[in-house]
Parts: structure tokens; sequence; C-alpha cells
């Protein structure tokens, strides 16, 4: 059963650490020093934006706060508290053990026996989304169970539960992490939606790009250019009417981020294939003269960016160019 963890962030310490690691989320390249290499593979997996919000939490005066920590898990719900309301909700997609890390990002706690303590039980994230809840609408939903707004808590199941169903009714919930089940659940939901003549896969859409963008803005895979997040496309690499179920739900790996200013378009016609190098390569389907130029200005020369970091894509890149060859 997937937990609610309350996490109060609105006095100035929290504010100041929430800006650094989750309105600027970590540079996955700045977290390989400090981990195990588990750890750093499975944030790379998650995250393949290349980015990730973090926040941690002491041990407590008692151990306390790192009971509850080790009580979390993927999938858990976080509600980010503060001035009597909850303003931003995520889940998580990975905890992990590190002070180093920790001593890096933020400054340690002084507690109030005056020790120093680091925010080393720590969590990773998707990006959290924007919410208002005042507290007391928390408090009807709990019903007589009590909601802990004072530290960092993770709720009981029966707590849990009800805030979780109000989350839901109100159509507040935060993405699923992207793992192949919760993938797969969305790809079905998505299909679901097609055969009811809805927007067609806006549900997968919406999806792929939380779990691609981690903030207002990302980079385009194939020209690395930057732009805003409305002007990227979450583009499969290999077509997506030719995946199958558990290739639609390979998210890290079948997924990209491609801008809408020519390389979605190129390479979703066709027009640039990936070379096995990495390269971006043009077909004979690129005879336009202004997509020629845009090839040469943008593309020409160019590899996938992080090609050497996207092992797992690399198939499916191969799908890619033998389907248009």
């Amino acid at each position: 059963m997937p937990l609610v963890i309350v996490q109060p962030a609105r006095n100035p310490e929290a504010r100041r650490n929430y800006a650094r690691t989750v309105d600027n989320p970590v540079s996955l390249a700045a977290t390989a020093d400090y981990l195990i290499a588990e750890d750093q593979q499975e944030l790379t997996r998650l995250h393949p934006a290349g980015t990730v919000p973090l926040w941690g939490t002491t041990a407590g005066e008692r151990g306390q706060l790192k009971t509850r920590w080790e009580r979390m898990g993927s999938g858990d719900t976080i509600l980010f508290t503060g001035a009597g309301e909850v303003f931003k909700v995520a889940r998580v997609t990975h905890t992990f053990r590190s002070p180093d890390l920790a001593n890096t990002l933020w400054e340690p706690k002084i507690t109030a026996n005056g020790h120093s303590a680091s925010w080393e039980y720590m969590y990773a994230f998707n990006q959290p989304m924007d919410l208002a809840i005042p507290y007391t609408r928390i408090q009807e939903a709990l019903g007589d169970l009590p909601f802990p707004t004072r530290e960092f808590s993770v709720l009981s199941t029966a707590q849990s539960e009800r805030i979780l169903a109000y989350l839901q009714e109100s159509a507040q919930e935060p993405p699923l992490p992207p793992t192949p089940a919760s993938s797969r659940q969305m790809t079905w939901t998505s299909e679901e939606f097609d055969r009811a003549y809805l927007a067609k896969r806006r549900t997968e859409q919406a999806y792929l790009r939380q779990f691609l963008l981690t903030g207002g803005s990302g980079q385009c895979a194939l020209c690395a250019r930057s732009f805003s997040k409305e002007f990227l496309i979450a583009a499969h690499i290999k077509k997506r009417s030719l995946c199958d179920d558990e290739e639609k739900a390979d998210i890290p790996a079948v997924a990209m981020l491609a801008c809408k200013f020519g390389c979605d378009e190129l390479f979703e016609r066709g027009m640039i294939v990936v070379a096995p190098d990495g390269h971006i390569t043009k077909t004979k389907k690129l005879s336009d003269l202004e997509a020629g130029q845009y090839f040469t200005e943008h593309l020409s020369g160019r590899s996938v960016s992080n090609w050497h970091q996207r092992i797992d894509s690399h198939k499916y890149f191969i799908a890619h160019r033998e389907h248009w060859r």
C-alpha cells in the first residue's frame, strides 16, 4: 500500500533547501562521486533527463525521523506543507542514504542540543505539482485520524488511504512513478481513451512529459538546444504503433525529448535516423530544401545527447533506423 509523506517546507531553512534542490533539480553528474553505484544507476534510470529533485531528513533527536524514513518506498506520495496548506505534491522514485552528498547540497541542521546533523536520509521524486489545499480540507478527509504537520512524518496505512482517496477524487494526485508497472497502467489508460475517441494518447503524453521534464524547460535529445516545455515533445524513439506492451512501458529507454522546431518532425517522418555510433544522419526522405537546411544548421555532425549513457535506448534507435531504411 503506498503511503503519504508529510514534509513541512515553508520555514526559512526549508525554503532555502527547497530552492536549492527542488526548484533547481540536482544534476546527476554532480551526484556520481557521492553515491554507491546501485543508487546512481537507479537515479539515472528513473530520471533520464539528467536532473532530479532531492530532499532529505536528519535522523532526529531520538532516531525517530530515520525510523520513519525507513518506511518510505517508491510510489509513496509526498505532501509539501506549510502556512496552513499543502502547496506541492509529488511521488517518491527512490530512497538512499548519503551524508556526503547531503552536506554538499544543504547546510547541516543544528539540533536543540547543539549538535550538527546531516540531512543524510534522502529521497528522490518526480517534479512536484502545484496545489493549494487547506489543512482543514485534509482533516475533513481524515475524519477522526490526526494530520501531523510539525515535522517530517510517514502516515499510517489508514491515514494514507483517506488522503489518497481524496486526492484521486479531486483529480489532484501526482503522476505515477516511472516503473514498468506504472508505465503499463498509464499506457493502458491511454488506449482506453483512444477507444473512446477522446484526445488520442494525451494522458500518456502528459505522463511522458512529466517523467522526462524536470521543470519548466528541457533539452532536445537531437539538436541539444534548450527550450521551454511547451516547445518540446515527449517522443517515442521506436514508433509507438510498433512497440509491444513491454516496450511501451520501458519509458526511461523508449522515450526522449524532441523539439517542435524541426527535430521531432524530421525524426517522426524518418528523414533523420541515428547511426550505430550515435551520430544523426539524414535519409533519402530528406529532400525538402528547407528541411535540409535545418539539418545542416542544427543536426549535421551531431550525436544524440548523452549517447553513451543511453545504452538501453540503443535498440530503439536501431528499430527506428531499420523501419525507415
